[in-house]
């Protein structure tokens, strides 16, 4: 080996370290952080603004659309499967008549009505006939239902009675305890009706004045609990031209659907006296 050997040897390794470094990058500086706030000082900059609601476009309902509860004895209590559209005249669990002739109930929907999805419409010149059971046993029952009356009206324009389902006698007068509306402009009608071993039907009647209508809704009959002690309803009877219609309109239902009695309907039994 040369004495140059080692100069050489040493250059080439010097040369060799300044091309890595020259090939090196240099790393990206970290962004500095910011200055602490001090708790101290009061920020300029209030809480950022609440985008504006704008105006309501829309109201969302829970409702329940097979109306109520099971245990209701009433085909169809809150008219949720007996409206149907004008011409129709289906064997439904409520029948509507005007004088004596049978007529497509009539119905409202949506928010207007206090339970489900559908309520009946009661005009002057009509009555509703709602189909109900009885309960077993003879068990006494609790009757209620729900008219929304027009605006300025008493409860009393609205009447409502249970009937006997094979001779359309009365049993009992449904009554509002309150006289005026307690929800709205919904009335409650109630009455404790005794039991008894033939079908009870429902009868609403009406005194409205010309060109008001009101909603019928939320008809149960269902057995006494004995959760409401105060005993409810009354016996009276219907007018002779209210009885004189029932008479006609039990003979048509009669005549189509080959039921009831033709017997003339009989004073209240003693059973059904208070």
């Amino acid at each position: 080996m040369s004495a140059k050997t080692p100069q050489i040897v040493a250059l080439l390794v010097l040369l060799a370290g300044a091309s890595c470094d020259a090939d090196r990058v240099a790393p990206v500086p970290a962004p500095a952080a910011p200055p602490a706030a001090s708790p101290h000082t009061p920020s300029s900059e209030g809480p950022p603004a609440a985008s504006p609601m704008g105006p309501r476009k829309r109201v969302i309902l829970e409702e329940n659309g097979l109306g109520l509860p099971a245990q209701n004895l009433l085909a169809d209590g809150d008219f949720e499967l007996s409206t149907v559209r004008s011409g129709y005249i289906p064997q439904l669990g409520w029948l509507g008549y005007e004088q004596s002739n049978e007529r497509a109930v009539k119905a409202e929907t949506g928010g207007l009505c206090r339970t489900g999805l559908r309520c009946g419409v009661l005009e002057p010149g009509y009555i509703l006939l709602g189909k109900g059971a009885a309960a077993p046993g003879k068990k006494r029952h609790l009757a209620t239902i729900w008219a929304k009356i027009p605006e300025g009206s008493d409860c009393d324009v609205v009447s409502a009675w249970a009937l006997d389902g094979l001779t359309f006698a009365t049993v009992r007068k449904l009554k509002s305890a309150e006289g005026v509306p307690i929800e709205g402009a919904w009335c409650r009608y109630q009455a404790h009706v005794p039991g008894r071993d033939s079908a009870l039907w429902l009868y609403v009647d009406q005194s409205l004045p010309t060109g008001t209508v009101a909603l019928i809704d939320s008809a149960v009959l269902a057995p006494d609990d004995g959760t409401v002690a105060t005993e409810l309803g009354g016996v009276e009877g219907v007018t002779p031209t209210q009885d004189a219609r029932l008479q006609q309109v039990r003979k048509r239902i009669h005549d189509r659907l080959g039921a009831g009695d033709r017997r003339a309907i009989p004073p209240p039994r003693e059973e059904d006296l208070p």
